[in-house]
């Protein structure tokens, strides 16, 4: 080989080696976050919200995978089943962990099957009845009761409006007739229409309704007045102590996922709901923005799977 041949063949190799230095890595595949309900509801806002977020702050690419179906049991079926790698990761209601493996003879999976990154949101119900009904506060609301079978709506068997309410008169010692509807939007109607007596709502969904003046807001379910309702008090402070209810956001993994990237992820999560930005996002809807970690997450879980499970047992509530 000429010595023109290896001037030429070592500067063709130099290229080559600086090219591979200054090519960018490939990056890592996105993670796949199901939400396990339809577009549109207020888990997939925040879903969608946390996804946009935590982009920023662990540097990679999240894709949303709505995964409706059988009250949120298909998409953790979907998560249980993938890989416990830190790439797909379930936005979750706690109703699908607490209440679905104690109401179904079948959800598919167990709760052991996952385990908890992080707590990002919390909402709670409003007790309403329609604007024009006579029942004008929470003691007006139990007194009928105690006459009389009052009825009320819900998304489905087993939503937490049902089980809110079936709780909530098991306590208080009233009558009540449960009127299952196809969702939260048709049990509103009926309601608003005065086909029903009353219902438990989620504050985002309830709270334009009340607002507006269509329906009437006798009690909040969390343990303090909502900001948006100063004037409505809690069942808490109205004398039914045990009644502190509400509903979680979550962010669930496959549960052999590694400890490390739990703890990588719940600290990335930490961050994202401690933003002003996403805490403006959550009460913009009436949620709030609330972090609690794997470890308290799970005991709270728990709690509340036992609490869910005796409701669904006493009142003989199934799917």
């Amino acid at each position: 080989m000429t010595k023109l041949s290896n001037i030429v063949r070592r500067q063709f190799l130099a290229l080559i080696a600086s090219a591979a230095c200054a090519a960018p890595a490939f990056a890592e595949d996105p993670i796949r976050l199901v939400v396990p309900f339809p577009p549109g509801g207020a888990l997939d806002y925040t879903g969608r919200l946390l996804a946009e977020q935590l982009k920023t702050t662990l540097g990679r690419d999240l894709i949303v995978d709505n995964r409706g179906g059988a009250n949120g049991n298909i998409g953790a079926v979907a998560v249980v089943n993938a890989a416990a790698d830190g790439n797909t990761l379930l936005m979750a209601a706690d109703g699908v962990i607490t209440v679905n493996p104690s109401l179904y003879k079948t959800a598919g999976f167990k709760p052991s099957d996952l385990k908890p990154i992080g707590m990002v949101a919390t909402l709670p119900q409003l007790l309403v009845v329609p604007a024009a009904s006579p029942i004008k506060t929470l003691a007006d609301f139990v007194a009928e009761g105690r006459k009389r079978e009052l009825t009320y709506a819900s998304g489905g068997v087993g939503s937490g409006g049902h089980l809110a309410m079936a709780y909530f008169a098991q306590l208080a010692g009233m009558k009540t007739l449960h009127v299952p509807f196809q969702g939260g939007a048709p049990a509103m109607t009926a309601l608003i229409g005065q086909q029903v007596d009353s219902s438990f709502l989620v504050l985002p969904g309830a709270l334009p309704q009340v607002q507006g003046g269509k329906l009437r807001a006798l009690a909040v379910s969390s343990p303090k007045r909502v900001p948006q309702l100063p004037d409505v008090p809690t069942l808490a402070e109205a004398g039914y102590k045990e009644f502190v209810v509400e509903q979680a956001y979550l962010l669930m993994a496959p549960a052999k996922l590694a400890d490390a990237q739990v703890a990588k992820l719940g600290t990335a999560l930490a961050k994202v709901v401690a933003n002003p930005e996403f805490q403006k996002g959550m009460a913009d809807r009436g949620m709030t923005a609330t972090w609690m970690d794997a470890g308290k997450t799970s005991t709270w879980l728990s709690a509340e799977g036992k609490r869910w499970a005796e409701v669904i047992s006493t009142n003989a509530i199934s799917q």
